[in-house]
């Protein structure tokens, strides 16, 4: 794999994404809802950290990022990756190149929650917890590089649009569900070893 053709394939795709109207209108959503809950929680309510924007922003993240996704591959648009059939790329430089490019639009409201936000709760709260915002702030960077990840592989072997966005939305809801069996086992050694058992078998 040449990582001269995975960033001429990266360059091209975000030209092309920024060139369609819903690129901005998610950026534009979504930087919109991250300000709307900084406003609420930290400011309005002084809370010491961002964790809960956070967690609010990676359910919202896990809905829309199936948007950049499944727009990233050929079968969903109009020709525009004919060029490629003329280029001696693999699959593995172009499938990367086009992740690059849909994390590079996924970064952008990313770095406003991870970077604006502390910067200006520490300029209104005295208490603010940096060490736990940052924590929070890696994970949720880590979990939209994995999330969308998994959408990208979702959009690669799907053939048609409307089953990927099922597929895609059903994982969005499988992993929101998740978050509650946190709540509902015992945090009991002895429950702990026969929640894992269970899984083991299951799996």
């Amino acid at each position: 794999m040449r990582i001269k053709s995975v960033i001429t394939v990266a360059r091209r795709e975000i030209s092309v994404a920024f060139s369609k109207l819903y690129t901005y209108l998610t950026i534009g959503i979504l930087g919109t809802v991250a300000a709307v809950l900084l406003l609420l929680n930290n400011l309005l309510y002084s809370a010491d950290t961002i964790l809960l924007v956070v967690s609010n922003m990676s359910l919202l993240m896990a809905l829309v990022l199936p948007i950049t996704a499944i727009n990233s591959f050929a079968g969903y648009k109009n020709d525009t990756d004919a060029v490629y059939d003329m280029m001696p790329l693999s699959t593995a430089e172009i499938v990367i190149g086009k992740y690059l490019s849909a994390l590079l639009q996924t970064l952008i409201p990313v770095a406003f929650v991870t970077l604006v936000f502390p910067l200006a709760a520490i300029m209104f709260s005295n208490d603010f917890d940096v060490l736990a915002t940052s924590a929070g702030c890696v994970v949720f960077e880590l979990f939209c590089m994995a999330i969308l990840s998994v959408y990208f592989f979702i959009a690669r072997v799907t053939k048609k649009r409307v089953w990927a966005y099922v597929i895609c939305y059903a994982v969005a809801v499988i992993w929101y569900l998740f978050g509650f069996v946190g709540y509902i086992i015992p945090v009991t050694p002895i429950a702990s070893y026969i929640c894992f058992a269970v899984l083991a078998l299951a799996v």
